[in-house]
């Protein structure tokens, strides 16, 4: 497994900085000096201070920022995930087979971003460290 397969692509790491992740990540993108292509380096940077740097963070990192629940007022939708034998990892909430979100993707780290992404549009989560609405 390469460090690719481990972390976000550039592109979601670039949805997770805008829409506010700021957590230190042992990864990140950066910029090449020739300034056409970006790298992963296996450091802990600190996104905040570093405002070049993409965040790339694993799926452990994203599942741990994830609630456990989501509670709406049709009731608590608790969090499940899948590995499809195709290749892909779903990420979803349900309660009684009723599914409130899902995302798919081919690497689990990507559809922990996407829920993450979902999560802070819907207001699940305020921001990496809040629990608003949350359990």
């Amino acid at each position: 497994m390469t460090i690719n397969e481990l972390v976000v692509s550039r592109e979601i790491g670039e949805k997770l900085k805008s829409a506010g992740w700021n957590k230190p990540t042992a990864f990140v993108w950066i910029q090449c000096r020739d300034g056409d292509d970006y790298e992963i380096h296996e450091h802990n940077y600190d996104c905040e201070k570093m405002n070049t740097a993409i965040p790339a963070p694993t799926a452990e990192e994203l599942l741990a920022e994830l609630p456990a629940s989501v509670i709406i007022k049709s009731g608590e939708y608790w969090l499940s995930i899948y590995k499809w034998r195709i290749g892909s990892w779903q990420i979803q909430y349900s309660k009684n087979g009723k599914i409130l979100n899902t995302t798919v993707a081919s690497s689990l780290a990507e559809a922990a971003a996407r829920m993450w992404l979902w999560c802070v549009e819907h207001n699940y989560i305020q921001s990496p460290s809040a629990n608003r609405g949350l359990k």
